[in-house]
């Protein structure tokens, strides 16, 4: 898909760390199941825009932001 590419197919990230050994055809197969088992478990699942993730990209590669990090991980 045209806007997978766009994300470069890191809009499946969460599939791909619970199946590494797939393909990006069964991460699009599985996405709408792993979502229903985050909502289910009062989980999030977040998903954003094309646009909004490449703005937060460019802000991370500038500096403008930093990742978050989580002490004791």
């Amino acid at each position: 898909d045209f806007i997978d590419f766009c994300h470069g197919f890191l809009n499946y990230q969460v599939e791909h760390h619970i199946f590494p050994d797939r393909t990006h055809f069964f991460y699009q197969k599985s996405q709408p199941i792993i979502k229903e088992i985050c909502k289910k478990h009062n989980l999030e699942y977040r998903q954003e825009s094309v646009f909004k993730r490449i703005g937060m990209t460019v802000d991370l590669m500038i500096g403008k932001t930093k990742l978050l990090r989580v002490d004791g991980i």
